[in-house]
């Protein structure tokens, strides 16, 4: 069975090193990028089958990242955003990303698998 690819980008190299285990230890291929720019050159070469992005980053946050994303062919895979700064109904009242899901920081183990979850649900 084919392992399902997920590209984490976080510039919190703490946090992203921990989620990055969970995800291992769950059986996912994890790609790890500290920025939404080297994402986006990730992407440019590599598929990826989920986008976990965090919002608050330097040079690129997770929005700008988000509509950079949306410009290339793979626009369709799925995406979580995270944040530490925002609350759910204050991401929504700045964003129209209905069909996006969103994790608050810290983020246990359960959290993160169910929306992994949802989120390739939404794509079967």
């Amino acid at each position: 069975m084919k392992k399902i690819k997920i590209l984490f980008i976080d510039d919190e190299e703490i946090l992203a090193s921990k989620i990055k285990q969970i995800l291992e230890f769950e059986d996912f291929e994890v790609q790890y990028e500290s920025s939404g720019i080297s994402a986006l050159e990730y992407l440019n070469n590599n598929v990826t089958d989920l986008i976990i992005c965090d919002i608050m980053m330097p040079e690129m946050d997770g929005f700008q990242f988000y509509e950079a994303f949306q410009t290339l062919d793979n626009k369709n895979i799925p995406f979580i955003f995270l944040s530490a700064n925002y609350k759910l109904d204050e991401f929504r009242n700045r964003t129209n990303l209905e069909s996006e899901d969103f994790l608050t920081k810290p983020i246990s183990r359960t959290d993160i698998l169910k929306a992994i979850e949802k989120r390739l649900d939404t794509v079967k």
